[in-house]
């Protein structure tokens, strides 16, 4: 039936057009040729040959199919177009407003006509071609519980079990909406209030808040002292195991240190080896000494508290035995090519003649250190500083400070502990120097020791 001819009805029809806009109860159809849109039909009692139907917006029912070409069977046939057509009526019967607001379903390509299968044969099946989707121009209202009903038909449309899904690459592209109460975005945090860095005044670790510092009341004269050490030397060795060069090592005492370096140059060694050769080396060489001072006394002598804002001085650090001698590194500093590092060699030097005697000599020293008194008015701790300070006196100071005597420092009207800094210079003669032993290391010396720590 043809656009406008909306009112003929009967028990047998047929159709060859390009719009149908309303069928009204049709017994029977025999046959459809070519269809491009069906508006809405009430009730298809039987349908006996359909070639082609582009789109169908709505049918109420279908009660047979008699035959339609490329569909394996008639009843498959009228269960699909049951299923795909039957809640497209129902959502303009009952929610005719809704249906409105439904995005619209537009024809996809005609399907060529297929000409009907032999008798016997069963033909494959063909998947209809699938709803174009567009989005509607805009946001709906809410519908109500009928409306819903409607536009989810529609939405959702149950595919034919015949059908097979189309390509990837033929799928229409959505128009994506952005809900109108769809939330703001979220504005950046700004930075944190940065506060401006405070200068913090420095303040001495040592300094204590006393109402009266410590006094010193009574210091005797340095007594003699008698101390067994070490003197170690760095010697520039020839392949033929003469010196070349010498340095005295961190020398316990100056003076010492001094004539070990002006009598080295008398000295000869049996010389390094690597690889069963003669190499030249630098040499680590030392006597075990035991040495005596006397006749010390002070010629500068200053002893005062440590101040609140007074600098921290670097402390000396203190090694037990030969300890000391980890801080230098494996490799000769400056470099020098003309000489292995004793550490390198397979053999090491041995003396052939290197002795050791002394002179007596007026000596003098200087010594920093922090000093601590305690609440009993005694020296508890002396702690030196750099620059180096000479272990022997070191171990002077520390023996003669044991019998100094001192008023302690008062806080809140009790005597406690305080600090005070040490800095003298001690005049003294070296009476005595033997040696006792002589000694060879393999550690190299010849380099800028790392600080302890």
């Amino acid at each position: 039936m043809r656009r406008g001819d909306a009112g003929r009805r009967g028990r047998g029809c047929a159709f060859r057009g390009a719009d149908v806009v309303f069928v009204a109860p049709v017994t029977s159809v025999t046959s459809v040729t070519s269809v491009t849109s069906v508006t809405s039909v009430t009730s298809v009692t039987s349908v006996a040959f359909v070639t082609s139907v582009t789109s169908v917006t709505s049918v109420t029912s279908v009660t047979p199919v008699a035959s339609v070409p490329s569909v394996a069977s008639a009843r498959s046939v009228a269960s699909a177009l049951l299923a795909l057509l039957f809640p497209l009526f129902v959502g303009i019967a009952f929610a005719p407003r809704a249906l409105a607001q439904v995005p619209a379903v537009t024809p996809g390509p005609t399907a060529a006509p297929v000409a009907p299968s032999p008798p016997g044969l069963t033909a494959a099946p063909v998947a209809p071609p699938p709803p174009v989707v567009r989005a509607a121009p805009a946001a709906p209202t809410a519908p109500t519980a009928p409306a819903a009903q409607a536009a989810q038909a529609v939405t959702t449309l149950p595919a034919s079990p015949a059908a097979s899904s189309p390509p990837a690459s033929s799928a229409p592209s959505a128009v994506i909406q952005v809900p109108a109460d769809a939330p703001a975005p979220i504005a950046p945090i700004p930075d944190p209030v940065r506060l401006a860095p405070v200068e913090v005044p420095f303040v001495n670790p040592l300094w204590r808040a006393v109402d009266t510092p410590a006094k010193l009341l009574e210091r005797p004269g340095p007594q003699e002292l008698l101390v067994k050490t070490t003197i170690v030397l760095a010697l520039k060795l020839s392949e033929s195991g003469q010196v070349l060069e010498a340095q005295a090592v961190e020398p316990p005492l100056a003076g010492i240190g001094v004539q070990a370096v002006t009598q080295a140059a008398r000295w000869t060694f049996e010389p390094a080896k690597k690889d069963n050769r003669p190499v030249a080396t630098w040499n680590t060489f030392g006597f075990n000494i035991d040495v005596i001072v006397e006749n010390g006394s002070f010629s500068t002598f200053g002893l005062v508290p440590v101040g609140k804002g007074d600098p921290l001085q670097t402390v000396w650090s203190e090694a037990k035995g030969d300890a000391w001698m980890v801080r230098y590194p494996r490799e000769i500093h400056p470099p020098d090519t003309s000489v292995l590092s004793i550490e390198e060699v397979d053999v090491l030097p041995t003396p052939r003649k290197a002795s050791w005697r002394y002179d007596d000599a007026k000596l003098r020293s200087r010594i920093t250190a922090y000093v601590e008194v305690g609440p009993d008015g005694k020296v508890s701790r002396i702690v030196p500083t750099s620059p180096p300070n000479e272990g022997v006196i070191v171990e002077w100071v520390r023996r003669n400070a044991s019998v100094w005597k001192f008023t302690p420092a008062l806080a809140g009207g009790k005597p406690t502990a305080s600090w005070l800094f040490l800095d003298a210079s001690l005049e003294y003669e070296m009476t005595k120097a033997r040696e006792t032993a002589k000694r060879s290391f393999k550690k190299n010396l010849r380099a800028s020791p790392k600080p302890f720590g």
